[in-house]
């Protein structure tokens, strides 16, 4: 399933890049990011595959789930900027990714990604703890982490599986 590494070296990309550009560093800071993802995406496609292509089911799952948490996501930011606490948005977003993959992790089935829930939601129940201004790099930066971390678990693994 080479599309999910696609997904996640995007949304890695994306939230280091985030992290970066709104705490007030120069775009060319995105290159680092890019490049970490541009790196897995190169190791994904040198790996051979050890699965077959998505099932509908498992295509209509990604898709409900997905569906759902961009909705969550909409309706925490409108809520976070009408009660005046844009300041959390990193943080709420992150942990709602990360509870969006517990019924991945069950469902499709994929034990890694109860890891990956957590360490999003623990990104963002920390950055809750730091002060406002630090908040969107070091959630930013901790959560393009934990989807770099699963994407390079995930390579080993099938790495693993194709050499034994």
């Amino acid at each position: 399933m080479r599309s999910g590494y696609w997904v996640v070296a995007i949304f890695a990309t994306g939230w280091a890049s985030a992290g970066l550009l709104v705490t007030g560093y120069p775009l060319v800071t995105v290159l680092l990011p890019v490049l970490i993802s541009a790196a897995l995406l190169l190791w994904a496609h040198t790996t051979p595959s050890t699965r077959t292509e998505l099932g509908s089911h498992t295509r209509r799952l990604l898709a409900r789930w997905s569906l759902l948490e961009g909705l969550a996501i909409f309706i925490a930011v409108n809520l976070l900027h009408r009660t005046h606490h844009p300041d959390a948005t990193f943080s709420v977003v992150a942990a709602i990714v990360g509870l969006h993959f517990l019924p991945l992790a069950r469902q499709i089935p994929v034990h890694l990604y109860y890891l990956t829930a957590a360490g999003l939601v623990l990104c963002g129940a920390a950055g809750m703890l730091l002060p406002t201004g630090e908040r969107p790099l070091a959630v930013g930066l901790s959560a393009a982490g934990v989807l770099w971390a699963t994407a390079v678990l995930r390579l080993s693994g099938a790495r693993r599986l194709v050499t034994t």
